[in-house]
């Protein structure tokens, strides 16, 4: 009985370490590993080394996740969809390093995070990308026109409701020069209180069956 009171302990003092994360949420793995994409735009995993899209990098690591649009009507998404159950807290970082005739006003990123119950609720799409989906609860939908110069970071903390999915979407409807969009460093952790009654559950069924033993 001592050992598991002390393994409640622990895992009470732990409870936010633990986390059922995105994968290659940063591209660390230099490529696009555990993501999605979409439209008729490009997405890649960069280190920047090589590429056309300006002078920017990653926000944390040597690599970064992009998605660019260019020409009339070009659009594209790159996402990622994990299950997720409980409260949970979802970062990232993300931003617009070059908008080509930003005076035109024809490019636009989104990124969004959302939450559902069955795979079936999401559909890759604009209004999906842009709005978010109509079978899911939006969490977070931002979006700019025009480049930046750093990173914004982003954090938002929801009860899932099964799933959650973050997105990165550009698009661009002038027939000439593209917009960038670069997103890094997603990550996704249950809150410390989450945890903290998985970790007592599992205690609590340990304790349950060697009782029945005894």
């Amino acid at each position: 009985m001592r050992t598991l009171v002390t393994l409640v302990v622990v895992l009470l003092a732990t409870a936010g370490i633990a986390s059922a994360d995105f994968i290659n949420g940063g591209f660390e793995a230099g490529d696009l590993t555990g993501w999605s994409t979409w439209g008729t735009g490009g997405v890649i995993a960069t280190d920047r080394t090589g590429t056309t899209f300006g002078i920017y990098g990653p926000r944390e690591g040597s690599y970064f996740g992009t998605a660019y649009a260019s020409g009339g009507g070009s659009e594209a998404a790159l996402y990622q969809i994990v299950a997720a159950t409980g409260n949970v807290d979802v970062s990232f970082s993300w931003y617009v390093p070059y908008a080509g005739q930003e005076e035109s006003g024809t490019g636009q990123a989104y990124v969004t995070v959302q939450t559902f119950d069955d795979l079936a609720d999401f559909t890759p799409s604009t209004a999906a990308f842009t709005t978010g989906d109509a079978d899911c609860t939006a969490k977070l939908i931002k979006s700019q026109s025009g480049s930046n110069s750093s990173y914004y970071d982003e954090s938002v903390s929801f009860t899932s409701e099964g799933y959650v999915v973050i997105s990165l979407y550009t698009v661009w409807t002038d027939p000439a020069n593209d917009i960038d969009g670069a997103i890094d460093a997603a990550s996704i952790v249950p809150e410390p209180a989450t945890m903290a009654l998985l970790g007592v559950g599992g205690v609590a069924m340990m304790i349950r069956r060697r009782r029945t033993r005894n």
